[in-house]
């Protein structure tokens, strides 16, 4: 496992801005007075779980799925490392709402049922899983 510090470094740091991006564009957004709020999980979809063990579960899977991060960052085989920033995107939006969830009990949405959060959720899943799949399937 030869893989630089400083690229992982570069990957850390930028989860960490992004996350404080969302969060300032967040917190605007509210002061602005245009945010709106779901307490469901995805795009304003409801379960069937009161409000404080949804929040629990959600924010406790945050915190897993940023452990996995940091293992998957350090142990994804080089040839696929540039899904690398696919991970780091896709783990920020799970992150960015746990933590609305952490401090507010609720996600805040900028645009509808938008926010960066999501976003990046979903542009990290996409790259990831184009690297993976072409790497995997298409590769010689």
């Amino acid at each position: 496992m030869n893989i630089p510090t400083f690229k992982i470094k570069t990957h850390v740091f930028l989860l960490f801005g992004l996350l404080a991006l969302d969060q300032i564009l967040k917190t605007w957004a509210r002061n602005a007075g245009f945010a709106t709020f779901h307490h469901g999980v995805f795009l304003g979809s409801e379960l069937p779980l009161d409000s404080l063990n949804l929040n629990l579960a959600i924010v406790t899977s945050s915190i897993l799925f940023l452990f996995l991060y940091f293992l998957l960052l350090i142990q994804l085989p080089k040839k696929i490392a540039a899904s690398r920033l696919g991970l780091t995107l896709l783990t920020m939006g799970i992150v960015g709402n746990g933590i609305d969830r952490l401090l507010a009990n609720k996600v805040t949405n900028i645009l509808l049922s938008i926010n960066l959060a999501y976003l990046y959720f979903w542009a990290g899943l996409l790259l990831f899983l184009y690297i993976f799949i072409k790497d995997r399937f298409f590769s010689k």
